[in-house]
């Protein structure tokens, strides 16, 4: 092994192989220049309802393609759906005992009544809800121990 390969590698330098201002592709895009998609909306901008115009006829007369292209703009699918299913009875202190919500979405998606994919989902929000929860209730504990070492460290004064 030489010691050529022991030396740093002169250079910018991982990650910022070009000096400032140096471009990587000299010969590229020139600044200013309009993609494809820039350059078809402008010269569909005032052609624009004409189109639309068109694409509705086609429909109306029994166009296939020309329907599904204004069902898809009109009526886009669906994101999220509602999931409608029990969660367990809340215990007195407003809480819910993180296995039986498990065990819940868990039947719930046995029954078809949500998909493991909405399950996983609802986990994780519950998830948060509880290490938020159990945050607050650690940050309660500890300022009531540090209220109870100042009463106690007053009376020992």
């Amino acid at each position: 092994m030489s010691t050529d390969d022991n030396r740093p590698k002169q250079g910018r330098g991982r990650g910022r192989p070009f000096e400032p201002g140096q471009s990587g592709n000299p010969a590229g895009r020139p600044k200013g220049s309009k993609n494809l998609t820039k350059l078809l909306l402008e010269r569909l901008d005032d052609r624009a309802e004409a189109l639309i115009d068109a694409i509705i006829d086609r429909a109306l007369k029994g166009d296939g393609a020309a329907t599904k292209i204004i069902a898809e703009r009109a009526m886009p699918a669906q994101k999220g759906m509602l999931v409608d299913f029990e969660l367990p009875e809340r215990r007195p202190d407003g809480s819910m005992d993180p296995v039986k919500v498990q065990e819940s979405l868990l039947e719930a998606v046995a029954n078809g009544k949500i998909t493991s994919a909405d399950a996983a989902n609802l986990s994780i929000i519950f998830d948060r809800m509880m290490a938020a929860k159990n945050e607050l209730l650690f940050e309660q504990k500890v300022l009531a121990t540090e209220q109870e070492v100042m009463r106690i460290a007053k009376m020992v004064k």
